[in-house]
């Protein structure tokens, strides 16, 4: 059992690590990125052709060296506005790419710890001696409730970390980095209590009901 437990922990990691699907969204960023340069550029060209059509119907001569100066203004210009879109669009991405990076990790916490919880729950349940169905997590969850081992209250806690675990792994629905922190801080606390409990048991005393 501990084998198998431990395989399932390292595939849902690699489902929630997959270079595969990174490198997707890289170069949807890129082509995204390339694609916002050129509509720019193009914006400017069209402002430029614009202002040359506008001027065309003043009567001004310019020398050679004036019309070198003001294709030299515009030139930079564009370029200044260039780089300044450039910078706002990188700086939106990378904020993007953080959040992806924080989500990444929390979710990874998470299934380590929703992992933990079912190993705790399982050796809490076999040392009461109660018959379960230890490949099911909600029966694991199930059972501690109807043996006064957990509160109704952390059962529906647990299962509501259990639902955003599942649509983690199983990519069944989008999960918000709030979703996220609040199934880890389930997690977190409630393995807390059951090493709590298993600690006691360990000590030579019985498993108590808590919460």
């Amino acid at each position: 059992m501990v084998d198998s437990i431990s395989n399932q922990e390292v595939r849902e990691l690699e489902l929630l690590t997959d270079e595969s699907l990174r490198r997707k969204k890289n170069k949807a960023a890129q082509l995204e990125l390339i694609l916002r340069l050129y509509i720019i550029f193009g914006v400017l060209i069209a402002i430029g052709a614009l202002a040359y059509f506008g001027f065309s119907f003043l009567d001004i001569e310019l020398t050679v060296g004036q019309r070198t100066s003001l294709i030299m203004a515009g030139a930079g210009f564009s370029i200044s506005v260039m780089s300044a879109m450039l910078i706002i669009i990188l700086g939106r991405q990378s904020a993007a790419t953080l959040n992806i990076d924080h989500s990444l990790v929390l979710g990874s916490i998470l299934v380590r710890e929703w992992v933990k919880l079912e190993n705790n729950g399982r050796l809490i349940l076999n040392k009461r001696g109660v018959s379960f169905n230890s490949h099911s997590p909600r029966s694991i969850v199930s059972m501690l409730e109807k043996n006064g081992l957990i509160s109704k209250r952390l059962s529906q806690d647990i299962s509501i970390a259990l639902d955003v675990r599942n649509k983690l792994v199983h990519h069944t629905g989008p999960v918000s980095q709030f979703e996220l922190e609040e199934a880890r801080r389930i997690l977190t606390e409630s393995n807390s209590v059951l090493e709590e409990m298993l600690n006691g048991a360990d000590d030579g005393g019985e498993v108590l009901a808590v919460r």
